[in-house]
């Protein structure tokens, strides 16, 4: 439910009898302008707090842009903070180091999380850089999507970019680990 806040000023008087002079009518009228006033500001306080939460949550999944489009679209709808399923089709990226149980069994364990690490940062910046959806690490890899939440025509396109980068950069990184 959308609750609004409302403002009430309540007079009373006697039939026939002015209850205010004119200054004092100007007075209420100045008052009661001011409250409107303050009221909407602290709607718009509230708004941009709950704004402010969501943004904090959704960037941990998501890039700036995905979450601005997330939180444009339901300002726009109208459905406060609650967010609804819709099915299109999505490219999916997987990514796995090959060989990583004998590379990683081989090194110190900070050595490997080093080595993970170093990887991660690699291909997740190629994910970002085509607007792609990280979705989660699985061990030695991650798992990443285009297409969703936000519209992406060119999803698959993007998704081929990324990985196609992600695969020039591991030559770097293979000398790196060395």
């Amino acid at each position: 439910k959308n609750l609004q806040t409302s403002g009430v000023i309540y007079i009373e008087g006697h039939p026939g009898r002015s209850a205010f002079t004119p200054e004092g009518l100007e007075f209420l009228e100045s008052f009661a302008s001011q409250a409107a006033v303050a009221i909407e500001n602290a709607q718009l306080q509230e708004r941009s707090e709950a704004e402010l939460k969501l943004r904090q949550r959704f960037s941990r999944y998501f890039s700036d842009g995905v979450v601005s489009q997330i939180i444009e679209d339901m300002n726009r709808e109208g459905s406060g903070t609650r967010l609804a399923g819709s099915s299109r089709v999505v490219t999916v990226l997987f990514t796995d180091i090959r060989n990583s149980t004998h590379l990683l069994g081989s090194l110190k364990p900070s050595e490997a999380v080093e080595v993970l690490n170093d990887y991660f940062t690699e291909i997740v910046a190629e994910v970002e850089a085509e607007e792609g959806t990280l979705d989660k690490f699985t061990g030695d890899g991650i798992m990443a999507f285009w297409g969703a939440p936000q519209r992406q025509p060119d999803h698959a396109l993007r998704a081929v970019k990324a990985a196609l980068r992600m695969q020039a950069r591991l030559p770097a990184l293979r000398e790196r680990w060395r």
